[in-house]
This record gives C-alpha cells, sequence and structure tokens, in this order.
C-alpha cells in the first residue's frame, strides 16, 4: 500500500461538508491547513473557499465557482455540486479531519525520513533530527472532550430529565408516549407492517400530534405525492374519508369539517417534500433546517436509494446509520416506516426478522413498533380491532397497545390501556 496516496474520498467529503454544514466549516477552516489535503488542485480549492468564508461567513457556490473561474481552477459549479452530493454526512467532520491529518503526517514523516537520511549522508547530525521533531510536531490530532466534561455534560441531562426540561414531540396515542415519553431527539423509530393496514396512515397520526404540539415535521413521502399526503392530512384533520367514491357522497357537513380543516392545517408545521430520493438529499436537507425540525419521516425506507450499492442488504444497512447520525447530529427524531417480505403475508402480525433489511433495522432502531389487524375483507368501514406490539425499546420496556382501527374515516384509535408483553 502506498501510504503517500491521498485519501481522495475523505478529501472530497470534507470539501463537500464545508459548503453544506456550517457547524463543519467553522470546525474544518479553525484547524485546516491547504497542506491537510494530498491532491494539489484540492488544496487550492480549500484556500479559495477558505478566503471566501473569511469574507462571506459562508460558501457559496455559484460565488466559490466564479473565483475558481478567475482563478483558472479545472474545478467549475459541477464538480462543487458533485461534492456536495457525495457527502456522507458533515456530522463526520471531526473524523474527516482525523484522517486528513494522519495521511498529512504520514507525507510529512516520509518526506522528513527521506531528507533526514540525505542529511545523514552529508554528517548532518542534527539537520536530520530537526527534521524528524518538525514533521512529528506539526501534526494535529483533534482532542476529545476530558473526562470532567463528558461527565458534566451526563449530570446536567439527567437533571434536565429529572425537570421535565427534556423536549419531546407527543406520538398523539397516550399509552405510547407513556412507554415511549414522547418521541425524543436522537432517537431512530421504526414501524412496520403489512401492505394495506394502515402503517402510513398511523405514522401520519404520530406527525399530526407533533405537529399540533408547535414541533415542526419534516416528511419524506416515496409512494405518494406531497399533494396525496396533504389530502390525506386534511381527511385526518376532519375525520372525513379520503376515497373519491366517499367523497362524492360528502355532507354539507363534512364538506364544511374539510374547509375548517384546511385553515388549521395552514397553522401546523408539517411539511411534504416527494422530490428528495436519496439518502444524500435527505441528509443535506436535514443539515440545511438542523435546530429546526423534531421529527423527520421516511416512508418507506426500502425507496430512498444509495449512491454505490447494490446488494439490498448493504443499502439498507447505510441507510440504517446514517439515518441515525443524522439523528443525533440534529437532535431530531427519525421515525421510518417499513415495508416487510411477501413471503410473511400468511401471519398477520410479523415479527421484525420479516422486515426487507429486517436485521440492520432492528439492531440500529431504538424502537422497533410492529402494526396489526386482520385483514378487512368484508364491511370496510367497519371498527376492527388492532394492537402495536413494541418489540424494542431502547432505554425502556416492550409491550403491547391495544388499538382499533375505524375503517369509515381511515385513522386508529386506542381501545385499552397498555398491556405488559
Amino acid at each position: 500500500m502506498n501510504i503517500l496516496r491521498a485519501p481522495t474520498d475523505t478529501e472530497r467529503a470534507t470539501l463537500g461538508s464545508l459548503i453544506l454544514d456550517k457547524d463543519a466549516a467553522a470546525l474544518g477552516f479553525r484547524v485546516l491547513e491547504p497542506d491537510h489535503f494530498g491532491l494539489p488542485s484540492h488544496g487550492s480549492l480549500y484556500s479559495l473557499m477558505r478566503e471566501l468564508y473569511a469574507t462571506a461567513g459562508v460558501i457559496d457556490i455559484p460565488m466559490l465557482a466564479g473565483r475558481l473561474e478567475i482563478a483558472g481552477s479545472e474545478f467549475g459549479k459541477d464538480y462543487l455540486e458533485r461534492l456536495c452530493n457525495t457527502v456522507p454526512t458533515p456530522k463526520y467532520m471531526p473524523q474527516y479531519i482525523q484522517e486528513l491529518d494522519l495521511a498529512r503526517f504520514r507525507r510529512r514523516i516520509v518526506t522528513a525520513h527521506e531528507d533526514a537520511i540525505k542529511a545523514l549522508e552529508s554528517g548532518e547530525d542534527d539537520k536530520a533530527r530537526d527534521l524528524i521533531k518538525w514533521a512529528i510536531e506539526r501534526s494535529y490530532i483533534p482532542e476529545s472532550d476530558t473526562v470532567e466534561q463528558q461527565t458534566d455534560q451526563a449530570l446536567e441531562t439527567i437533571e434536565t430529565e429529572i425537570r421535565g426540561g427534556i423536549v419531546a414531540a407527543p406520538t398523539g396515542f397516550a399509552a405510547l408516549d407513556s412507554k415511549l415519553n414522547g418521541l425524543r431527539g436522537g432517537r431512530v423509530y421504526t414501524l412496520y407492517a403489512h401492505t394495506g393496514i394502515g402503517k402510513s396512515w398511523f405514522a401520519l397520526q404520530m406527525a399530526l400530534a407533533a405537529g399540533r404540539s408547535g414541533h415542526k415535521v419534516y416528511w419524506f413521502p416515496k409512494e405518494m405525492s406531497a399533494l396525496e399526503m396533504n389530502i390525506r392530512l386534511l381527511a385526518l384533520i376532519a375525520e372525513v374519508p379520503t376515497e373519491p367514491a366517499k367523497l362524492r357522497k360528502s355532507t354539507n357537513k363534512q364538506r364544511e369539517a374539510l374547509r375548517e380543516a384546511a385553515e388549521i392545517r395552514k397553522e401546523i408545521p408539517i411539511v411534504f417534500d416527494s422530490r428528495k430520493s436519496s439518502l444524500q438529499e435527505m441528509i443535506r436537507t436535514a443539515s440545511a433546517l438542523k435546530g429546526q425540525v423534531r421529527l423527520y419521516v421516511i416512508d418507506p425506507i426500502q425507496m430512498v436509494t444509495v449512491d454505490g450499492t447494490k446488494e439490498v442488504y448493504d443499502e439498507i444497512r447505510i441507510l440504517m446509520r446514517e439515518f441515525k447520525a443524522m439523528a443525533l447530529d440534529t437532535d431530531s427524531s427519525v421515525l421510518l416506516v417499513s415495508h416487510i417480505n411477501r413471503e410473511a403475508s400468511n401471519n398477520w402480525d410479523p415479527s421484525p426478522h420479516t422486515m426487507k433489511g429486517g436485521s440492520a433495522i432492528e439492531q440500529d432502531s431504538d424502537v422497533l413498533m410492529a402494526l396489526a389487524r386482520k385483514p378487512i375483507l368484508e364491511q370496510p368501514d367497519s371498527i376492527v380491532p388492532a394492537q402495536l406490539t413494541i418489540h424494542k425499546n431502547r432505554g425502556g420496556y416492550p409491550g403491547r397497545i391495544s388499538l382499533s382501527w375505524n375503517g369509515l374515516i381511515g385513522r386508529y384509535e386506542e381501545s385499552e390501556s397498555l398491556v405488559a408483553h
């Protein structure tokens, strides 16, 4: 292995993170130097970026592209956009810096070693020692928080929890809130069920409860358009059916309820964004909205694309890792809606391993919930028993919540209190 080879992927991720995220930029421009980049072209690009950041406080792609053109750089706007598109997550900036610093350290050691040999051959022993010392002393490795800092942070979090100061969004189901203590920042929640059971409806009810409490919700729908999701939301608020045949038969009272729901909906901070299809686009969105969004919903996770992967399991594993990092980085809750395998269709209450990519999802989810009700072959407008099984609850206990499905208006309702699992 050539230890002088530049870690080009890390260099690209670093440069892209500097553009995408203000926290990554603040850290990167504070500690990185042009010679951290093994490719001279990347070092030159970084120098221009640092100059622009010093004057403008942000990295604007069109402005940077203009400066690159004036400087006669081989890079342009297209390359800058590709840098942003290939960033796993800006959260890893400290790791990127460590890797770049290690690569620079190796380059300096090898170069100093070669120069030291020449100095020794010339009888310049002191110069040889100074060369090695210079290479070592000029290496930068970011320091971790001290034990004291970490302990103080842990105690502060515990005291905040005791005072009830930890911000958590409600789920809309009292028994579920009791079990989970609400939807909390930094956690990944996975909801899975058979097709047609209404898992998206259940997730939408959770989102509506969070939005009504003033928490901003950002939903990435992969199987429906933003318009379809808004129609569902209006129907949910108005408690009217959404099927076209039923809407055509709606009463004046139901139509008035829909108009009132539209006014209420305008005050509820839920955004549906069906244009984003890739993991990278979702992470960039979350990074730009850092500190503003409490709940992200991805529905379903299996339809999110990941660049450079071919195997479904590898893709799910990457998605779970990055969505967890996104939750931690933005201090938000991430709700994933998951499909199950077709071969599990005979089991009306599916276990976690029936999910597509189940082992990876089960491992990296903080909370794992299965929604179940028996298929309704007749009288679809009836009210039927249902249940939500909490198979995994990090920091809590599993359990089962008794629900009912109201087929007339398409919503889940609590029917009994929580039953221990």
